[in-house]
């Protein structure tokens, strides 16, 4: 699978940190957590904000995760130019199909923090 690499801004600090990450769809990146590689995270790489607040051990499941939310927000990506800080899982998640759904899964994982496979 050949998957492009995108650089952006981290901008969940006032430092601002470049991070390189696989481009998901239009809007996300994954992009390992620490310097080993054992950890994964998945961001808007418009926002420069993490798109799911939680760290993954599997690198498989998130990207099928940052798939499926690309696909499912693909409308909703462009609210976040004007106001970053849209949560786009929880405003649409009685208006798209299956968004409660994932709204739940995203907030499962956010409460992990760390998620392991499976």
């Amino acid at each position: 699978m050949n998957m492009k690499i995108v650089t952006f801004s981290d901008t969940r600090t006032n430092v601002k940190i470049k991070k390189r990450g696989y481009l998901i769809g239009e809007n996300l990146a994954i992009t390992p957590a620490n310097k080993e590689k054992t950890l994964w995270e998945i961001f808007n790489v418009k926002t420069g904000k993490l798109a799911v607040k939680a760290e993954f051990r599997c690198v498989n499941q998130l990207t099928s995760l940052a798939n499926e939310m690309s696909k499912m927000y693909a409308d909703y990506w462009p609210i976040l130019e004007v106001e970053p800080g849209v949560n786009i899982p929880l405003v649409t998640r009685y208006t798209v199909p299956n968004g409660l759904e994932m709204y739940e899964k995203i907030q499962q994982y956010e409460e992990q923090g760390i998620v392991d496979a499976g």
